[in-house]
């Protein structure tokens, strides 16, 4: 069966302040998350620890490979970086800030301390948190040997089957599904903000990583806006400073989740690729808020829908995925499934549970 939590909406979560002492003024936050998320701090574990190679950067964090000196045990480092845009900054803000980098730090730090998702197999876990000779917020989380899906997928092809495919999407619908459930959006659902790890002699497991740009407060109905990859987003909030209440942004990611999706099956390459028109797409490193408006409404979905034929699937998969897109790509937002549902339907048991009571599964 899926792992999906029971975990009601909260109140627990909302806006971070860099200054952890001043959430507990916040009417809308658990005091043992606040104690939690202090809690992983590990005093030490920087010094303690040596560097071995550079895996990469993003636009938040340089991420390096260290090794403790006394376990000889494997981390990922994440380093928060103080050069990029605030924080706060909006669309053509080009001002540098310190407070951005470690404001994203100790927010990623803040979610996966939270009880139910530093528990949840599909949530990348955070070992620890420490203080760099800079004074620079650096956190500690298991290494992924295997890279993110998309680098799993791309560099195995072919030899990837069916079977694995479900369930990375399965693994990674379910950890969206208990961020949700404790009022949480991730707040940049796509493939590269997914890692592939070992689960024992379990064979592969997916989990959902990168937490600095989460949204918290979901049942607030805060006015909100959304730090995803802007051709990654919703139609809704495809314009970078749209306004949206935050309960409706669940909503929105199982729309960002269907693309993800579509780029599993595609071995990790990018959903729009071969799309018509995709220059408009690909220019630049963000889409045109308008860049899929010549497909027409619900274009997307039927481009998706198209595409399942060709993707080399088991009939039952092919059936599976074709209800999957169907509940997660509408352009209107009532017309798709929460987290939960998509989940189900990705487990073939649940599947077959929904076609029984709801009618909901496709034929």
């Amino acid at each position: 069966m899926s792992f999906l939590d029971a975990a009601s909406f909260s109140k627990s979560w909302s806006f971070l302040p860099i200054d952890f002492g001043a959430l507990n003024n916040d009417p809308y936050r658990s005091r043992n998350t606040i104690s939690n998320a202090q809690n992983a701090y590990i005093r030490g574990l920087y010094k303690d620890s040596r560097h071995i190679q550079n895996l990469g950067e993003g636009s938040v964090f340089k991420v390096t490979l260290r090794q403790a000196i006394k376990s000889c045990q494997l981390y990922a480092l994440k380093t928060a970086k103080l050069d990029g845009r605030s924080a706060h900054g909006k669309k053509g803000d080009t001002k540098k800030s310190s407070a951005g980098g470690v404001f994203s730090a100790l927010k990623e730090i803040q979610v996966v301390s939270n009880v139910v998702l530093r528990s949840h197999p599909n949530i990348v876990n955070i070992l620890g948190w420490d203080w760099s000779l800079e004074q620079i917020p650096v956190i500690f989380v298991e290494y992924a040997e295997h890279g993110s899906v998309r680098d799993y997928l791309q560099f195995n092809e072919a030899a990837v089957p069916a079977s694995l495919k479900r369930q990375f999407a399965r693994d990674i619908a379910c950890g969206l599904n208990a961020l949700h459930a404790v009022d949480i959006a991730h707040g940049d659902v796509k493939l590269l903000n997914t890692l592939v790890f070992m689960n024992g002699k379990k064979g592969l497991i997916a989990r959902i990583s990168d937490f600095s740009h989460s949204v918290f407060g979901l049942s607030t109905k805060r006015k909100s806006t959304y730090p995803g990859s802007s051709r990654y987003n919703a139609p809704e909030i495809r314009g970078r400073e749209t306004i949206i209440l935050s309960d409706q942004l669940a909503l929105c990611e199982v729309f960002s989740f269907g693309l993800l999706v579509w780029e599993i099956l595609k071995d990790g390459r990018p959903f729009f690729d071969g799309l018509d028109g995709g220059s408009s797409i690909t220019t630049g490193t963000e889409a045109k808020e308008d860049c899929f408006d010549y497909l027409g409404l619900d274009g997307l979905l039927q481009k998706a829908l198209s595409f399942l034929p060709f993707a080399g699937l088991p009939r039952d998969d092919t059936s599976m995925f074709y209800h999957m897109f169907q509940i997660t790509l509408r352009d209107r937002a009532e017309a798709r499934s929460d987290m939960q549902v998509v989940a189900m339907a990705l487990d073939p048991w649940d599947e077959y549970f929904l076609l029984l009571n709801f009618g909901m599964a496709e034929s």
